[in-house]
Formats: structure tokens, C-alpha cells, sequence
């Protein structure tokens, strides 16, 4: 159980490098493991990292189902840190399918809890980044920008640089010629570089309107 643990985290640094086809079987090497030793806590993270790592190869309806078991299993044992952090993946993979109603309104209501709550502020990049490209889905460019800026705002705060990395990817995403102003391009070049994402997280929508 000990080594799955260890395959899991690795497995973790190669999704958020990109490196999915490698993440991906590793993490099935780690449900496999904890699923023979009847560990449902283990089970519920490499549930919620496989699913992950669907959505970001591409294949949200693989990813979704796995999500929330993973979410309903966090649920049971009273995770809650780990319901949001779920959620703010589950907001993603309908992001990827182009459900922009869905992912809001799972964005929406993670963060509600999380401003219930203290100490629960760590999913608040990646869930202000869904609510970002879901906003952008539905053509409301102001209400995106600001959702982008304040999960940047979020990132920096608590020094999570990969979440930052991933934000200012979105941006970019969402800029009419794909790029960004050249301090902020600068700092992304460099952060990809430095934490070694060659396949950041990334969501094609159309370009917001300057």
C-alpha cells in the first residue's frame, strides 16, 4: 500500500506535466493495489486522478463517472477538502465537454462551500480557472477575465506555481492571438520550463473579445 502511495504520487507530477499515457498507468497500477487491499480512501484518489487525467487526454465521459464515485467515496469518509478538490475537477471535465451550464454550476457551488469554511482555500485557482472557461463558454468575456484574474490572484497567494502556470495557460487560451502580454508570457515560459510541463491543461474557446 505503501508503494502504490508512492506510484500515485509520481503519477501526479507526470499528469500535471503532461506526460498522461505514463500518469495513466501508474494510477491503474495504484487502484489495482489499493482495490485488492479494500482501502476505499485510496481507491476515491486514484478514482479522482484517473478521471483527471481523461478529461485532460481528451475523453470527458470517461473521466466524468470516475470523478464522482471518487467525489462520493471523499463524501462518505468526511473528506471535505477533498470534495472541492474533486469538484474543481469535475467542473473541468465538463469544461472539456463543452458544458459550460454544468461546470458553473459545479464551480459555483464548491466555492460557496469553501467560503463557509476555514482552511479550505486550496482549490480556489483551479476552481476560479473552471469558472473562467466556463464563463467564456457561455460568451460573457468580462465575467471570464475577472474569474482568470482572481485564480491568479488565488495561485500567487499561496504560491502554487504549477496552479499558476496552468492560469495564465488559460488566459492564453482565451486571448484573441493566443498570447500574452510579455511579462505574463515570460513568466509562463519559465514556469512550464522549470516544473518540466511540456502538455500544460488546456481548453480551446473562442477568443474573448478585446
Amino acid at each position: 500500500m505503501e508503494a502504490a502511495n508512492g506510484t500515485n504520487n509520481v503519477a501526479e507530477v507526470l499528469s500535471d506535466q503532461g506526460h498522461l499515457a505514463e500518469a495513466e498507468t501508474r494510477f491503474r497500477e495504484a487502484l489495482r493495489v489499493w482495490k485488492a487491499a479494500g482501502f476505499e480512501l485510496g481507491v476515491a484518489y486514484a478514482l479522482a486522478n484517473l478521471g483527471r487525467v481523461s478529461y485532460r487526454d481528451g475523453r470527458p465521459n470517461d473521466g466524468l463517472p470516475m470523478l464522482r464515485e471518487a467525489r462520493a467515496l471523499f463524501g462518505e469518509a468526511g473528506y471535505v477538502a477533498q470534495v472541492l478538490e474533486t469538484d474543481s475537477r469535475i467542473a473541468e471535465c465538463h469544461v472539456v465537454a463543452n458544458q459550460p451550464d454544468e461546470a458553473l454550476a459545479v464551480a459555483d457551488g464548491a466555492l460557496a462551500v469553501e467560503a463557509s469554511r476555514d482552511g479550505l482555500g486550496h482549490q480556489r485557482p483551479a476552481l476560479l480557472r473552471a469558472r473562467g472557461y466556463a464563463l467564456a463558454q457561455l460568451g460573457r468575456p468580462d465575467e471570464a477575465r475577472e474569474a482568470l484574474t482572481a485564480s491568479l490572484t488565488a495561485a500567487r497567494e499561496r504560491q502554487a506555481d504549477h496552479e499558476v502556470a496552468f492560469t495564465l495557460n488559460a488566459m492564453k487560451d482565451l486571448a484573441e492571438d493566443q498570447t500574452l502580454d510579455a511579462p505574463l508570457e515570460e513568466e509562463h515560459q519559465l514556469l512550464l520550463e522549470r516544473l518540466g510541463i511540456v502538455r500544460p491543461f488546456s481548453v480551446r474557446v473562442a477568443a474573448l473579445p478585446t
